[in-house]
């Protein structure tokens, strides 16, 4: 059910039809998670919450068909053998991206224990925020950057992509500054505040790598080379197990640093993978390396002060970013 509706969704990024797009998101997540929540009102039960969630996706996914109006695999013989060759290696990159996605929570458990497993969850909730901003801004962006001719594709890509990562690095910061409020609001007695603040302000930074991954890998995507983002992605699931192990020792930090790295080298491989059409220009690095320093400085250091700094920091930032992000969009 969900494999159909992102299936629809794609198709309506593609042919820019933002409010189907929309309405597929909405009931697949909002209607799902309402109708298994009022069915388990009725009869409190595991099972009724995902009776009802499951009957909403497939739901979704018979909207998906109807707005997408896909055709059927026989009417284009070639094309739909082309296309699952092209397909076939993101059935392991999407396993190792769900792998990156939550399993330092399995490691974190595995390696630490329960309490600190539901520790780190906290800071993941936290940190995962700006994540959020930088699928919605790809969701938005994706389909502008594929739309343009192929004469300007790649250089107007990289000037509005510098001016979006630009925005994750301020939401991010942003973040990263409430770390230690959010933090404590969201725990209560027996909670180590300050670590969860620090693996917290450390997850932020994933937000930022990941902005310029998803750019990088449209340029890879257009090559038609899904087996690098395949290898790539299975790497970094290597990594974020093997620096896990290695870095246990140091708690909730060391899983969060492995996460950063796994998420850093997943980047990096990629925007080798796509360097061929997609240069990101100096100021996207230098928006990165704003972030990075942001996120180590917090979560090194104890008390208020540099969450201050950091916030004042990203306000100026984002006043300076955000009418240049607007001018490289309309251009």
């Amino acid at each position: 059910g969900l494999t159909t509706v992102v299936s629809g969704q794609t198709l309506l990024r593609a042919r820019l039809q933002p409010w189907g797009f929309l309405a597929l998101a909405v009931v697949a997540t909002v209607g799902a998670q309402l109708a298994g929540v009022l069915a388990a009102s009725v009869d409190p039960s595991a099972g009724t919450y995902l009776t009802a969630y499951a009957v909403v996706v497939l739901v979704a996914a018979a909207l998906a068909l109807v707005l997408g109006r896909p055709l059927r695999p026989t009417a284009e013989r070639e094309r739909v053998r082309a296309g699952v060759r092209l397909a076939a290696p993101l059935l392991p990159q999407a396993a190792a991206m769900l792998g990156l996605l939550s399993g330092d929570v399995l490691l974190t458990r595995w390696l630490l224990g329960s309490v600190a497993a539901g520790e780190y969850q906290v800071a993941l909730q936290i940190g995962n925020i700006p994540f959020v901003l930088a699928v919605a801004l790809f969701n938005a962006w994706g389909p502008l950057v594929l739309s343009r001719p192929l004469a300007d594709r790649w250089s107007w890509t990289a000037a509005t992509g510098a001016g979006l990562v630009g925005v994750v690095v301020v939401g991010a910061g942003l973040v990263t500054a409430a770390s230690p409020l959010v933090a404590a609001v969201l725990t209560g007695d027996g909670f180590d505040v300050a670590a969860i603040a620090s693996a917290a302000s450390l997850l932020c930074l994933v937000s930022v790598v990941y902005m310029v991954y998803q750019g990088s890998s449209l340029a890879v995507l257009d090559a038609e080379r899904t087996g690098r983002l395949a290898v790539n992605a299975l790497v970094a699931v290597v990594v974020l197990v093997g620096l896990a192990v290695l870095l246990s020792g140091a708690g909730l930090i060391g899983i969060a640093v492995a996460k950063v790295v796994a998420y850093a080298t997943l980047t990096l491989l990629t925007v080798v993978s796509g360097n061929r059409h997609l240069r990101w220009p100096r100021q996207a690095w230098v928006a990165v390396g704003v972030g990075a320093g942001a996120a180590v400085a917090a979560s090194i250091t104890t008390g208020y002060a540099v969450h201050l700094v950091v916030l004042a920091v990203m306000v100026v930032g984002g006043a300076v970013v955000a009418p240049r992000v607007v001018r490289a969009l309309r251009g």
